[in-house]
């Protein structure tokens, strides 16, 4: 909706002055402050002036209008001249006459928020501008518009002398208002170069320290992984020494028999001997046997013989079990090299199955169902040590006073390779089931363990990408299944970071 306020008909210079002061008059009624009324009335008469001079005289109406967003305060000037030719080179400021003809449109254009100019050559031009109502503007309401009719009626037109005054006037003060602005926007850059100063000096130390940083993470990353491999040597040690006395008795027993053959050998020697140098004597005629002490002889010599050999090959393998057990000794408590291998889980569990037997073969039978020797690429010395803690779990687990059966499988997928590790004890409580692979958590008694075997195991299945998983019934059994991937044919063998 249209509310007309007021009409100027311009025909000669004072009209100019008169729309002049309606503009202001009007805009201070609305609820313009004293900036906006000047700007206003500057704009009406800049395009008035146009209107007088180049366009034969015309109107000005001025109205409120109603729109989506807010009340506008708006000036339309018509002429009746011959139009501009250009309209788009005037107001893009490209336009200069003898006469200054479009520098009072662009100014214009510049000082309100709505700007529109229509024009057609040979019929005259239109230019409508327009201000949205401030928010403290009051209400549009008739008492208000009657107030309005009441002012313009009440209000003399000045003479053109006064009008020039009270624009100077204005303008001076916009000028010091312009002036004091640039003031504070100069007082702001300084600020604004100055704060961009200090925000560099910032970003300097900040980068500074970002990289003190970065070098302590990755000395606290470096002192970490050390303090990692000392936590899994050292438990592999306590691992070593909880076992230690049964595995001094799987080296004394072969060796025990070994020791005997050997001295039962040395007698048999010591017969052998003597049988020889007899029969030197014999060759040399200084002395013939009997025939029955001939056959004595013979008889004895074949029974040293037979049993001869049975004892070299019950040495030879006692060797080769104390031999076998050094060997896997010395492999599972060495430090690990950086660099990784490729073997099946199985001779991992093998390895520590060799370690842990004295500790198992008085609680349980041991069943193997191998299915799988699939090759993963791994620390064989690291996965030895999480099957140690499992089949030492597993015998740990089994209290029972018959004899327990600890199950041995492995299998594989088309990506990964298992082998699991189950028991016939008394299983582990769902209450506490997600708790054992917790550092220091152990339900065993005093002196039996550290509580962090499995802790380490765990982490040692996630350095190698892999998993540790657990499955109980109570009053059934536990099975913990190892999960490593299996390493594409294609796939550069390299170091597990």
């Amino acid at each position: 909706m249209t509310t007309s306020l007021a009409r100027v008909e311009i025909r000669y210079e004072q009209d100019v002055v008169h729309a002049r002061q309606r503009a202001r008059l009007l805009a201070g009624l609305l609820g313009f402050d004293r900036q906006d009324q000047a700007r206003i009335s500057t704009a009406v008469s800049e395009i008035a002036r146009n209107a007088h001079q180049y366009g034969r005289g015309g109107e000005a109406e001025f109205t409120l209008e109603n729109t989506e967003c807010a009340p506008r305060f708006t000036i339309t000037v018509r002429d009746s001249g011959p139009g501009i030719a250009d309209p788009d080179a005037v107001l893009e400021g490209r336009y200069v006459s003898r006469t200054g003809m479009g520098h009072g449109i662009v100014g214009s254009r510049r000082l309100l928020e709505h700007f529109r100019i229509d024009t057609t050559p040979g019929r005259g031009t239109t230019v409508t501008l327009g201000k949205p109502l401030p928010p403290t503007a009051p209400p549009i309401t008739p008492l208000l518009l009657r107030t309005i009719a009441d002012a313009l009626a009440a209000t003399r037109s000045a003479s053109p002398l006064e009008e020039i005054r009270t624009q100077n006037r204005e303008l001076i003060v916009e000028i010091s208002e312009r002036k004091r602005i640039s003031a504070l926007l100069r007082e702001q850059s300084e600020l604004l170069r100055q704060e961009v100063i200090e925000r560099r000096s910032a970003q300097q130390q900040l980068e500074t320290l970002n990289a003190e940083l970065e070098k302590r993470v990755a000395e606290g990353v470096r002192k970490g992984q050390a303090k990692n491999l000392a936590l899994i040597q050292s438990e592999k040690m306590v691992s070593l020494g909880q076992l230690a006395a049964g595995v001094a008795h799987e080296i004394n027993n072969p060796m025990g028999y070994i020791a005997g053959n050997l001295n039962v050998l040395a007698d048999y020697f010591n017969q052998i001997v003597s049988y020889v140098r007899l029969g030197e004597k014999n060759e040399q005629g200084e002395s013939k046997p009997s025939g029955g002490a001939s056959g004595k002889m013979s008889r004895a010599m074949e029974t040293i013989l037979v049993d001869g050999v049975d004892l070299i090959r019950e040495s030879l393998e006692g060797v080769g079990k104390v031999t076998t057990i050094v060997q896997e000794l010395k492999a599972f408590s060495r430090n690990d090299a950086p660099e990784c291998e490729t073997v099946t889980l199985a001779s991992c569990l093998e390895s520590a199955l060799t370690v842990a037997n004295n500790e198992l073969k008085y609680v349980a039978a041991i069943r193997k169902e191998y299915e799988s020797l699939e090759e993963v690429f791994c620390h064989p010395g690291q996965l030895s040590q999480v099957f140690l803690n499992l089949l030492v779990n597993a015998g740990h687990a089994i209290v029972s006073e018959k004899l327990g059966e600890i199950v041995l499988r492995s299998w594989h997928d088309e990506f990964f390779a298992y082998v699991s590790v189950s028991d016939t004890g008394g299983g582990i409580p769902e209450e506490i089931r997600e708790r054992v692979f917790e550092p220091f958590f152990t339900t065993k008694g005093v002196g039996k363990g550290t509580g962090l075997g499995l802790s380490i195991s765990s982490d040692i299945m996630k350095k190698h990408r892999g998993e540790l998983m657990v499955e109980s019934v109570e009053g059934i059994g536990t099975t913990f299944t190892v999960k490593l991937p299996i390493p594409p044919a294609e796939t550069s063998r390299g170091r597990l970071k």
